[in-house]
Order: C-alpha cells, then sequence, then structure tokens
C-alpha cells in the first residue's frame, strides 16, 4: 500500500512514476526467453535479453543491468535456458553451461488451503 492507504499495483508503483523518462521502453506482450551474457569478462555478465515479441525473435541490449523478475517458476527457467543452473541437467537438454548452480529451479514448495 502506498502513503494515502491505496492498494498499489505494478503500473501505479513503478510504471506512472517513471513513465516519462526518455530511457523507458515497455514491451506488452512480450515474452522474455533468454539472457545474453559475455562470458569473455570475469564474473560473467548479462549485456541483455533475447524475447519474444508476435513470434519473431528480438534481442534488447542493456547499457548496466538486466533485471530477471519473472515469477517463482517462469525466473529459475529462464535461468535455467540462459545457461544458469545444475549443470547435469542443463547439458542433459544442450544447453551450454555459462553458470554452474545447482540451486536453481530446486525447492519450490506448493501449500495448498483445500486438497491438492
Amino acid at each position: 500500500m502506498d502513503e494515502a492507504a491505496k492498494r498499489s499495483y505494478a503500473a501505479s508503483a513503478y510504471y506512472f512514476p517513471n513513465s516519462g523518462r526518455s530511457n523507458l521502453t515497455v514491451l506488452t506482450g512480450a515474452m522474455g526467453k533468454k539472457i545474453a551474457f559475455d562470458t569473455n569478462t570475469s564474473p560473467v555478465m548479462a549485456t541483455g535479453v533475447w524475447c519474444s515479441i508476435d513470434g519473431n525473435d528480438h534481442f534488447v541490449g542493456a547499457m548496466r543491468e538486466v533485471i530477471l523478475s519473472a515469477g517463482t517458476v517462469q525466473s529459475p527457467q529462464i535461468l535455467e535456458l540462459s545457461g544458469i543452473g545444475n549443470k547435469r541437467l542443463l547439458e542433459n537438454f544442450g544447453i551450454d553451461v555459462i553458470v554452474e548452480n545447482p540451486a536453481v529451479g530446486e525447492n519450490l514448495q506448493v501449500s495448498c488451503a483445500y486438497e491438492c
């Protein structure tokens, strides 16, 4: 909630206060597919995101940082498709390992108020 005790959401909390910025572009209907990395740096650095818009793949480059916020299920999925995750799992699906982290995508717990 904000100062006026009104319920906030992504648009009121983030978009509306920043919508006039010249360096902000909002793509609706875009689906993030994979993070691109510069593997020649140490540590590895994200350089942008591959996304699909109307069935066509596009690359959106980042000048400073990439923030992944795709939810509980899709965030680990995008990390794994990008090469961050359990080495055995990624290699099994033919994904090049960028950063080995066996914890990615593990330990999701679902709690049900009713019978699941």
